[in-house]
């Protein structure tokens, strides 16, 4: 049983904590998610707008009636808007991770969240290019529309979950320590006081 506990401490204290972008979760809160799930979802649903209200609009001409709406879904994400999204989305991670406010801690694993970022935006606006230029090309140089769709929605999960990932890490480094912000006003004073006291005993 001790064997156990010594390999679960080295597994949550020592290997998950030294992975990269996921490491850092080790040292998020169950408050830190609840805060960050409320900012994330409201970000989330403005920036799937284009998706779904347009899908809604769409449902509203009687020859979509009896279309599913997973299936209209599909159409208004099927022709590289999915990249779009990714890049867009991807942007404030940028801002959040190199920018770090007053009294805050430096941002975890900085390095690793920006060649992700960076990688996935080179692949969305590739990909997005090569859908561009196959509307263009001959039949006989098409390119696989599925496998593109695919790509999408790949590049568009794992954006939005670096996306959260970023959200809860910045979070979790700016927490102020109340009651060393209550001391420290009183603490100052206390210093000030006793200095000039010194000062006024010299003289």
């Amino acid at each position: 049983m001790d064997i156990v506990s010594r390999i679960w401490r080295w597994l949550t204290g020592t290997l998950f904590p030294s992975i990269p972008i996921l490491g850092p979760l080790s040292r998020c809160t169950a408050q830190h998610h609840a805060v960050s799930i409320k900012e994330f979802l409201v970000t989330l649903c403005f920036s799937t707008a284009t998706f779904w209200v347009t899908a809604l609009f769409l449902r509203a001409f009687s020859q979509y009636s009896a279309v599913p709406i997973p299936t209209i879904l599909y159409k208004t994400a099927n022709a590289g808007q999915l990249f779009i999204f990714s890049v867009g989305f991807l942007g404030p991670i940028l801002i959040a991770a190199a920018d770090d406010p007053p009294r805050a801690r430096v941002f975890p694993g900085r390095t690793s969240h920006f060649l992700v970022l960076t990688l996935l935006a080179a692949m969305a606006a590739g990909f997005y290019a090569l859908q561009l230029t196959a509307r263009e090309a001959p039949p006989s140089n098409s390119i696989d529309e599925q496998f593109l769709f695919h790509a999408s929605l790949c590049i568009a999960a794992l954006s939005v979950v670096l996306r959260y990932l970023t959200i809860v890490f910045r979070r979790s480094t700016i927490e102020i320590d109340v009651e060393k912000e209550l001391t420290a006003p009183v603490d100052d004073f206390a210093q000030q006081f006793a200095g000039r006291h010194k000062e006024g005993g010299a003289s």
